[in-house]
């Protein structure tokens, strides 16, 4: 039984450390991103780019949170937002 409870809680860990890595990841991505859009005149009004932020922090609050399925799930909505974004560019 220890056993089992020990290899769920490596697999969780496991799991919050690929969220986290992907989380980053998603953040660095969006500060090169709104550079370019900045430049580009694509301003912190634009709805794609609010959507985008919003996503991206409501994210980063479930990571926080352990909610871990959430927190994809956010980073997915956020990834589509700013697909959006870079079509515009």
């Amino acid at each position: 039984e220890l056993k089992s409870i020990i290899s769920d809680l490596d697999s969780v860990d496991a799991i919050r450390k690929d969220t986290g890595e992907l989380l980053e990841f998603l953040e660095g991505e969006w500060k090169s991103l709104r550079k370019k859009l900045e430049s580009s005149g694509i301003k912190s009004d634009n709805p794609s780019r609010r959507l985008a932020e919003k996503h991206i922090t409501v994210a980063r609050e479930n990571f926080e949170s352990d909610s871990l399925q959430a927190s994809r799930n956010s980073m997915g909505s956020a990834d589509e937002a700013m697909e959006s974004l870079r079509r515009l560019l």
